[in-house]
């Protein structure tokens, strides 16, 4: 039988896909022959510009880091950033240049918005309008 891969053209053992970053390949497990490429994601390439708003009060100290990550400002500046700032336009941008920071957002449980609808998210919906990752 034929893997879905195709067989290893050394060992004629089977052989899997696998991605690490920005490559991509397959390669067998038994004698470690391998094939790899760049992995050129969709959200590189994507010309769409989106906004993100966050959607909820951003009271949480993860939160809180996270502005501070996002904005490249201390923990107190993303405080007061965050009380006096209008956050229905948090970060505009092209995917490639905003989708670590949305990753980032998830990763702390924040709630956003991205509009248009974002196509990108790795373990998100696609159809909800608000994306909420609670811990």
């Amino acid at each position: 039988m034929t893997a879905p891969y195709g067989d290893c053209p050394q060992c004629h053992h089977m052989l899997e896909k696998f991605e690490n970053g920005t490559a991509t390949g397959v390669r067998c497990q038994f004698c470690g022959w391998s094939v790899v490429t760049t992995n050129q994601r969709s959200f590189t390439l994507d010309p769409q510009v989106y906004t993100v708003s966050l959607t909820d009060a951003v009271d949480d100290a993860a939160h809180v880091r996270a502005v501070s990550k996002i904005k490249g400002i201390n923990f107190p500046q993303a405080k007061n950033y965050i009380r006096s700032s209008d956050l229905s336009e948090f970060l505009v941008g092209r995917a490639i240049h905003i989708h670590k920071y949305i990753e980032y957002l998830q990763k702390a449980g924040v709630n956003f918005r991205v509009s248009p609808e974002y196509p990108h998210f790795a373990n998100a919906p696609k159809k909800h309008p608000v994306y909420t990752n609670l811990r």
